[in-house]
């Protein structure tokens, strides 16, 4: 990662020294980016089977924290913590392998059997799977509808 900090978006050089502590505790940063509004940003940690994924996400959050309050900061990850900015969300992806390894999504232009079961498990289970991602009173409370007190979650026309 290039040492040259962003003055205006992270003035005390958090991110770097997030970027090499990490590297220094060996979990797998791939990506850093600057988002859209001022000290935020997205880091994407490599791709890993499902529990060293969590694993990682877990470390990585516990580290970042302990990182942040030795420069006198305080790392939240809270969705929106300040009502005038913009909020930030967590993005997971994955990959759908079959027995082989290969990638069960989209072959030959298709969506096979497996892959479309899999999408139609996520989105059955998609609310309580959303205790696991907003694992906090403010991260769930950005989920819900305020007009009607149900969870965003709860409508998944998105997906069809």
């Amino acid at each position: 990662m290039s040492t040259t900090r962003a003055p205006r978006n992270d003035p005390r050089g958090l991110v770097y020294a997030l970027w090499e502590t990490a590297l220094n505790c060996e979990l797998p940063i791939e990506s850093v980016n600057g988002e859209y509004d001022s000290g935020q940003f997205a880091l994407t940690l490599r791709f890993a089977d499902a529990l060293k994924a969590c694993d990682d996400a877990f470390l990585f959050g516990t580290m970042a924290r302990e990182v942040a309050a030795g420069m006198g900061l305080l790392l939240s990850f809270l969705p929106k913590p300040i009502p005038d900015y913009c909020g930030s969300g967590l993005h997971v992806n994955f990959s759908l392998l079959d027995s082989t390894g290969d990638n069960a999504t989209c072959r030959d232009g298709g969506l096979p059997a497996s892959a479309r079961q899999c999408v139609s498990g996520l989105i059955h289970h998609h609310e309580s799977l959303a205790g696991f991602l907003a694992t906090t009173v403010n991260g769930w409370h950005r989920l819900r509808w305020p007009a009607t007190g149900r969870t965003g979650l709860a409508t998944t026309d998105w997906s069809r």
